[in-house]
């Protein structure tokens, strides 16, 4: 009995205390000793600044959401020393509160949630060291200069999804390394620099969910040892590198709606702890490719509480089927299917071999056979490519040789043609000199003309 008395006296208590508390409220607003709320009320910036005097000192969670705020002096929350949380959401600010630190010591929870803010900078977040979680999602947040957030120290929550954000570098997010969610989901990003979570190494929460990413390049994870969830689904990845995971100990990873078409063999097999792995509507052929990758999946996580959501994927005759149905045997896969040649080679199949296949190195009409698995050693190449060279230098002698006897023989052409022309010329000219045709067949009683022709010239004579 004596247990529920005191029970009621402090029930009673506290209901006159926040009566009391009450008493004094704007209309506008409904207070309690530590609660505060005056939302949805059109409140503007200068109605603000007489409704904040009538909030009890006791105030430790003020929300003022769905409001006309379009500025705030933080110098008239100073009375409210004991706030803890401030809640901004859905209003008309187009800045950063100013020195929001200096007059709210206290403050660690702070929500600008769908305003209207273009930029954020080191000088916009003077004072804000006292922070654990700012959250700036639905804004129009373009750029985040290098070095905005180095003295926010103790933030563990950063969130600026839903904004303009286009580029990220490796110096944006220096000096967060107590940071636990980073969240930049819905924004512009294409590309991520391989250092950018440099500083971030407590992060375990990653969102970067519906943005331009076509790639994830290895390394880009590697420090992050503690991280447990990526967020990566509807972007435009077309390409994982081979240990992008690798090192990491996640739970889930989210890759789903996005433009792979396959994916790297032993993707996750230096990644310790896997839970759901989520690759659900991307256009993946189905390929021997993708069937080692699957089975490289499986191999690397053994435990039955890891689990890989493939979706489907596409034969090349347009037949769907499912992903985790997918086998080397189903495909009749070949071992150049399975094995990929280097570049400016092509694979051909050989019993004989070990591994079953060639890679064949081919320069013009010759076969070089300097590119193989396991039989043909790098002097053998070596042989053959010189072999090649000397063939090469021998054909191009003859060429030479033959140009040559080419131009002696037009040379002595010329000459012959050009004495023949010399005599004929001279036997010309004693023919004329001498003037003493020697005519035949002249038959003609009367006069007439006869023509004496010569390869130089004409003559007429009369009888």
């Amino acid at each position: 009995m004596f247990h529920w008395r005191w029970t009621f006296v402090f029930v009673v208590a506290l209901v006159i205390d926040d009566v009391i508390s009450s008493q004094n409220c704007s209309t506008k607003c409904r207070c309690t000793k530590t609660f505060t709320y005056c939302l949805y009320q059109d409140i503007t910036s200068e109605e603000l600044v007489n409704i904040l005097p009538t909030i009890p000192k006791t105030t430790e969670k003020l929300y003022l959401g769905g409001n006309k705020i379009t500025h705030v002096n933080m110098e008239e929350f100073s009375h409210l020393t004991k706030l803890t949380y401030l809640s901004l959401n859905f209003n008309k600010l187009t800045k950063l509160p100013d020195r929001i630190g200096h007059f709210l010591p206290r403050l660690r929870i702070l929500h600008l949630t769908a305003n209207q803010i273009k930029t954020i900078s080191s000088e916009n977040l003077r004072n804000y060291d006292n922070l654990r979680v700012l959250n700036l999602d639905q804004n129009s947040i373009k750029v985040i200069g290098e070095n905005t957030f180095d003295k926010m120290s103790n933030l563990q929550e950063l969130l600026l999804g839903q904004n303009q954000i286009s580029d990220i570098n490796q110096n944006t997010f220096n000096g967060l390394r107590n940071l636990i969610k980073l969240q930049l989901s819905d924004n512009k990003i294409k590309t991520i620099h391989e250092d950018v979570f440099q500083s971030t190494l407590q992060l375990q929460e990653l969102y970067l969910e519906v943005n331009k990413i076509t790639h994830i390049p290895k390394g880009l994870f590697y420090r992050l040892t503690k991280l447990r969830i990526i967020y990566l689904s509807d972007n435009f990845i077309a390409h994982i590198e081979e240990g992008a995971f690798d090192g990491l100990r996640l739970e889930t990873v989210y890759l789903n709606l996005n433009l792979l078409e396959k994916l790297p063999n032993n993707l996750f097999k230096n990644t310790d702890i896997i839970r759901n792995v989520f690759l659900l509507d991307n256009p993946f052929q189905c390929s021997c490719q993708l069937a080692t990758a699957v089975a490289d999946a499986r191999q690397n996580l053994k435990s039955s509480r890891h689990k890989v959501h493939f979706g489907d994927c596409k034969l090349h005759y347009g037949t769907i089927m499912s992903v985790e149905g997918l086998t080397v045997e189903s495909l009749n896969c070949t071992a150049c299917d399975l094995n990929q040649c280097p570049l400016m080679t092509n694979c051909t199949l050989e019993a004989s071999e070990k591994d079953g296949y060639v890679c064949m190195k081919y320069i013009g009409d010759l076969v070089d056979q300097s590119e193989t698995n396991s039989r043909h050693s790098s002097s053998n190449a070596q042989k053959i490519s010189s072999h090649i060279y000397l063939i090469v230098a021998v054909i191009s002698i003859l060429i030479v040789v033959c140009l040559i006897i080419a131009v002696i023989l037009f040379i002595k052409s010329r000459q012959k043609r050009k004495a023949f022309k010399i005599d004929n010329k001279y036997i010309y000219e004693q023919v004329d000199n001498k003037r003493t045709p020697k005519l035949t067949n002249l038959k003609a009683k009367n006069s007439f003309n006869v023509v004496v022709q010569t390869p130089v010239r004409m003559k007429q004579y009369f009888v």
